[in-house]
C-alpha cells in the first residue's frame, strides 16, 4: 500500500475532531468510486511533480506545485485556480492549512524552513528552520508544528504560540531502524485530540503510533485500521 493511502485510512480510523481544517471523508461499508469524476486540473495547470495536496473541510484544494514554485489554490466546484502563492525561488514541498486559514508550506531546497502564508497577504514569515525537507506537516489542536524529515529518520515538533524553545524530536532517533523507537523514511503524519502521533515508517513498511510523550511506538495492523475505516457512512463529496 502507498504511503498516501495509509495516511488516508489513518485519517478515516480517527474520528472527527471539531475545529480541525481538514478534510475526512466518510465512508460506507462497500465505497466505489464514482465514474463520472471531474477534472479541474491537469499537467498544464499543475505541472507534474505534485508533492503535496491539503483538503480544508469546505472542500478548498491546496496543491504544491514543485516545479512552479508555488501553491495553487481551488475553490470547490470551481476549474479556475483562486489564487497561487509563491515560494520562488525554492520549491514548495509540502502544505497544511489550519482552521484560521493559516498556510504553512516546507520547502524542499536549501535553506530549508516552514513558512507561513495568512489567506490575503502575499509575503510569508518563517515559523520553524529545519535541517532537510518536511515530506508531511501537522498542525495538532496545542498549536504545535509537527515535520516528518524522510531523509533524517525522525519527526520534530515545534511550538508557533511565541514559544522561544527549539524544536524538539518527538519520534525516531535520526537513524534509520526497525527497533520500536526507531523510524526508516517516515513520510505522512497525523496527530489525533489525545495528541497522540501517527507515522507512516516508509522504508519499514508500517505505521508507528506514538503516545504522547513516549519515545516508543506501537506497530499498527493495517487491516484494523482497514476494518474501522469502513464500519463509518459516506458523507463528504470531494
Amino acid at each position: 500500500m502507498s504511503t498516501i493511502g495509509i495516511w488516508i485510512i489513518i485519517q478515516l480510523m480517527i474520528s472527527k475532531m471539531a475545529g480541525e481544517s481538514f478534510n475526512q471523508p466518510e465512508f460506507s461499508s462497500l465505497p466505489t468510486w464514482s465514474p463520472n469524476a471531474t477534472t479541474f486540473a491537469s499537467g498544464y495547470t499543475t505541472g507534474y511533480v505534485i508533492y503535496s495536496i491539503f483538503i480544508t473541510t469546505d472542500n478548498t484544494v491546496y496543491v504544491s506545485l514543485f516545479g512552479f514554485w508555488r501553491v495553487r489554490i481551488w475553490l470547490e466546484g470551481s476549474i479556475v485556480p483562486f489564487r497561487d502563492i509563491s515560494t520562488s525561488p525554492r520549491y514548495p514541498y509540502s502544505v497544511f492549512v489550519t482552521s484560521n486559514n493559516d498556510i504553512y508550506v516546507n520547502t524542499g531546497n536549501s535553506p530549508y524552513s516552514v513558512d507561513k502564508w495568512t489567506l490575503n497577504v502575499t509575503n510569508s514569515i518563517s515559523s520553524m528552520f529545519v535541517d532537510d525537507a518536511c515530506v508531511s506537516l501537522f498542525v495538532d489542536i496545542e498549536d504545535n508544528l509537527y515535520c516528518s524529515l524522510y531523509n533524517l529518520h525522525k519527526v520534530i515538533k515545534y511550538s508557533i504560540n511565541g514559544s522561544a524553545n527549539p524544536a524538539t524530536t518527538i519520534a525516531g532517533t535520526g537513524n534509520a531502524g526497525l527497533s520500536s523507537d526507531m523510524l526508516d523514511g517516515p513520510q505522512g503524519i497525523f496527530v489525533d485530540r489525545n495528541l497522540s502521533l501517527y507515522v507512516a515508517d516508509c522504508n519499514n513498511n508500517r505505521i508507528q503510533l506514538f503516545y504522547f510523550r513516549q519515545s516508543n511506538g506501537i506497530t499498527i495492523n493495517i487491516s484494523v485500521l482497514k476494518k474501522k475505516a469502513m464500519k463509518t457512512s459516506y458523507r463528504a463529496t470531494l
